[in-house]
């Protein structure tokens, strides 16, 4: 039977009763819960509490009062700021994925809360080191060097980003088709590519707008003058595990792979040393560490 969700007011008396003998971090599902979980024991905080925020009880008229909907990330959005001034850095610590906020330069008021370095978690894992870990201890023999890996999913995953962010932007109405269906490699010269057209059109065959492709292509111009050299700040975090689980098995002798095993590898190939060269996890380890009088 599943444990009643807390009310916000319960941790709030719980830590002014127990003080700095309990720490919790919240955040928001069961993926980041381990993987969060994980990076703590690795450091000697595994008595530190990892809770999805699922299990504390916001109901949806305190959402609206910061003008927040329905989901994982605005709950916990609005857990930080639920619990502002009552609860200190040490004792609570929220974490969100960033999704499209570094791009669009959305910064919250909430001390309490703490942003992913980049888009998701997923993303920790799309660099060379750990890339080089995945090619030399899960895909023996990979054709790719990290480095190339690296570039060939930024070709396919960038302009997916920015279909999204421009699709908001404009009010469109979508209902977004898997990411990869519209990937190919050339047989050729094997150079990956998005069919970005057949993308978008399935994506937003839904509106009765017409001039919605002339707009989608003005304003995904003016997004592309905003990229970050680094991928990672414009990718999504599920269209980057899905898409490299089909990106490997189009090399030759890699076709039978288990997709979500290949998804599995990115986040179990994460190390404790790659994350505390990111401030996310130095800011993590010093608020969870310290001691406060």
């Amino acid at each position: 039977m599943p444990r009643p969700r807390r009310e916000v007011q319960e941790i709030v008396e719980m830590h002014l009763r127990e003080r700095d003998l309990q720490q919790e971090v919240f955040v928001e599902g069961l993926e980041d819960k381990r993987f969060y979980g994980t990076f703590l024991e690795s450091q000697g905080l595994g008595r530190v509490a990892v809770l999805d925020v699922d299990t504390v009880d916001i109901p949806i008229e305190r959402l609206a009062e910061f003008k927040l909907t329905e989901g994982k990330k605005n709950r916990v959005l609005a857990l930080a700021a639920l619990l502002e001034g009552k609860v200190r850095e040490n004792q609570v610590v929220c974490i969100a994925d960033a999704d499209t906020d570094h791009f669009r330069g959305t910064t919250y008021p909430f001390s309490l809360l703490l942003i992913t370095d980049y888009t998701s978690i997923e993303l920790y894992a799309l660099c060379p080191p750990v890339i080089e870990r995945i090619l030399k201890v899960g895909l023996q023999g990979f054709p790719k060097t990290p480095e190339q890996v690296v570039n060939e999913l930024r070709l396919l995953l960038v302009d997916a980003f920015l279909v999204r962010v421009a699709a908001e932007d404009l009010a469109l109405n979508h209902s977004y088709p898997k990411h990869s269906s519209f990937c190919s490699v050339d047989e050729k010269t094997g150079v990956v590519a998005l069919n970005l057209d057949e993308y978008a059109n399935k994506a937003f065959e839904c509106n009765t707008d017409k001039n919605w492709r002339l707009k989608l292509k003005s304003h995904l111009e003016g997004l592309r003058k905003r990229l970050n050299p680094d991928p990672r700040y414009q990718m999504r975090g599920h269209d980057f595990q899905a898409t490299f689980a089909w990106y490997v098995r189009q090399h030759k002798g890699y076709g039978n792979l288990n997709a979500d095993t290949v998804s599995s590898l990115l986040l179990g190939f994460i190390d404790a040393e790659t994350l505390r060269g990111e401030l996310l996890f130095q800011e993590i380890l010093r608020r969870l560490s310290r001691e406060t009088a």
